[in-house]
């Protein structure tokens, strides 16, 4: 059993930590849902229905955990952001108490205990500490979809502190079983979260190895207990290869946007590098960083060498001090899946260090308490107190000002544009922004600057062409939509942006052939698509077909008072009184919040 005196530090780290996290985030809970956000949530109707588990695992099986968390948020205040940043400054709460249980796991095992000078409880808050304040984790705090990365990240730390404590316990003689089932239910957690988590079992083979094992010869005797994460392991490739990873399936659509895996991880040991200035001098962070492609080695070479380097100084550290070698092996390994020989479209996110930064953290505070016992074996801890309080403060401080971009949409977006101005997606969403507001003038200067960095992107010149439309001038949408068409038929939105157009110009079955190609790409799964589809049948005189569209709308959206009108309206006209009062009486109790359930009829 664990002392008093640990687990009064528990307690104090924990209301440190809580106080740190709540001056730093606090003050987002009403920031909006911001970039990736509005497609997760805002447009994702699978979370709008808490019990339907199986959409949410036809959406994206390895994200189940993510989806659900969301279907939460969403059952309990619907699109209102204060419950989803409430449970993301949570999470990331508990992740910082997790990573002070397995620095305090591993300074308890005989490998790990000279590191922290007797003060085992003292270099774990710092490694929490760190963790919590420093500004490089604010994207995987307040970008909401990135909870993504904060409970893949606690539930591996969890699952590896877990399955240290069974390992102390069982060398004790009490067995440990009952957390070593829970070390592997975190674990299979974190396999349904993302999928980096599929380094886990090798983290746990390389913490036993460091700190338990010792040896090759030990740790294989110790396989009984390694091979409960086998399983686990095998998760995201069944999945895979079962056709479930939606994540697989978005970047085999948008492969012509990724690098070769060669020239992808050249190009990233420049940005792992960019990682570790911002670990050490937190400046110019940017959400949308423009990183240029590496060609050859001879143009990373000298961040080559750097992370060269330190990996090597990962292995010579394994006997002067196990825990600085455990942390930079930890980083480079959960580093791996993202910043490797896998391919991914955006070459560099802060987000993607939520959780290897914590082995660096390691790794520095054994550099400092080892410092310190030089300096004085005696009193070195009040120094490392010291400095350790000096560091979160500054840290902190800058945290919360980092966190101060993400207020609004322009905020955020103009950060992005003043940091990376030869990036084109901050100008298109900035440029979107405006057009939301109704500043068309600038939206207008903003998208015509993004479709000039990338005139191929059709989903930037459909933006534009919405502007246009919005703003009267149909000819140039029109002539700019086809433009957008011509780069990518397929496009569900430059077919509703057509669409739309040609309704405004009155050209209705014009305006429905596209609508047409937009739902069917789609699987009808659009109300608002298809009450505009609606819309032009009316003037097409296509009645019947009409109102089976809008009997489609009402199964997306039951009490959609414009379309249970309109329904009404058509039911009038075919001469089917019953069905027009029928659907009057649904469109009033829908008026007045009356939720009355709608069968659809056909005509």
């Amino acid at each position: 059993m664990r002392s008093g005196s640990y687990r009064f530090a528990v307690f104090l780290t924990a209301a440190l930590l809580l106080a740190a996290v709540v001056y730093i985030y606090g003050g987002s809970l009403e920031y909006p849902l911001q970039f990736d956000d509005a497609v997760v949530i805002k447009e994702n109707k699978e979370i709008r229905d808490i019990a339907n588990w199986g959409a949410l695992w036809d959406r994206d099986a390895p994200r189940f955990v993510i989806l659900f968390s969301l279907a939460v948020n969403y059952h309990l205040g619907e699109l209102s952001p204060v419950g989803y940043h409430i449970f993301n400054i949570a999470v990331h709460f508990l992740f910082c108490l997790a990573v002070f249980w397995l620095v305090h796991e591993l300074l308890s095992t005989p490998a790990g205990q000279g590191a922290a000078n007797a003060h085992q409880s003292l270099f774990a808050f710092g490694v929490a500490l760190a963790t919590a304040v420093h500004p490089l984790q604010t994207q995987g705090v307040v970008y909401i979809w990135q909870r993504a990365t904060s409970i893949v990240a606690l539930l591996y730390v969890v699952s590896l502190a877990a399955y240290l404590a069974s390992a102390r316990k069982e060398q004790q003689g009490a067995g440990g079983h009952g957390l070593l089932a829970f070390s592997m239910a975190a674990a299979v957690a974190a396999m349904f979260s993302k999928q980096n988590a599929i380094t886990l079992p090798v983290a746990i083979a390389l913490a036993d190895y460091f700190f338990i094992s010792g040896s090759v010869a030990a740790l294989r005797a110790r396989m009984a207990r390694l091979a409960w994460f086998i399983p686990p392991l095998l998760i995201i490739p069944a999945l895979t290869a079962l056709g479930y990873n939606d994540e697989i399936n978005h970047i085999g659509g948008r492969f012509h946007n990724m690098l070769s895996p060669f020239q992808y991880l050249i190009t990233q040991f420049g940005v792992i590098v960019m990682y570790l200035r911002l670990l050490l001098i937190p400046v110019d962070q940017n959400l949308d960083y423009d990183i240029r492609p590496a060609d050859s080695m001879f143009q990373v070479w000298p961040d080559f060498a750097i992370l060269a380097a330190l990996l090597l100084l990962g292995f010579a550290l394994w006997r002067r001090s196990r825990i600085a070698s455990f942390g930079i092996l930890f980083f480079f390994l959960t580093m791996s899946v993202e910043s490797s020989i896998f391919p991914l479209e955006d070459l560099a996110f802060e987000h993607r260090m939520y959780l290897p930064v914590v082995g660096l953290f390691m790794a520095g505070t054994a550099g400092i308490f080892e410092a310190a016992r030089r300096i004085s074996p005696r009193q070195g801890w009040k120094w490392i107190a010291a400095s350790l309080a000096v560091y979160a403060v500054a840290m902190a401080a800058a945290a919360h000002e980092r966190v101060e971009v993400w207020r609004t949409g322009e905020t955020l977006w103009r950060d992005v544009v003043a940091k990376a101005p030869g990036k084109a997606r901050g100008y298109n969403n900035l440029g979107a922004y405006y057009l939301h507001a109704g500043r068309n003038h600038e939206a207008e200067r903003l998208l015509l600057g993004a479709v000039a960095i990338e005139p191929r992107n059709y989903y930037y010149v459909s933006h534009l062409a919405l502007l246009y439309l919005k703003t009267g001038n149909e000819d140039r949408a029109l002539a700019i939509a086809q433009r957008a068409k011509s780069l990518n038929p397929s496009d569900v939105n430059v077919r509703y942006v057509l669409g739309n157009i040609y309704l405004k110009k009155g050209m209705w079955s014009d305006a429905a052939k596209h609508y047409y190609v937009g739902l069917k790409l789609e699987r009808d799964n659009n109300a608002e698509a298809l009450m505009a589809l609606g819309t032009a049948e009316v003037k097409m005189g296509a009645y019947k077909e009409a109102i089976k569209t809008y009997q489609k709308a009402i199964r997306l959206e039951p009490h959609n008072i414009n379309a249970l009108h309109n329904l009404a309206l058509l039911h009038r006209h075919l001469g089917d009184t019953a069905g027009a009062e029928r659907f009057s009486a649904l469109a009033r109790d829908a008026r007045t919040g009356i939720k009355n359930p709608v069968t659809a009829t056909r005509p």
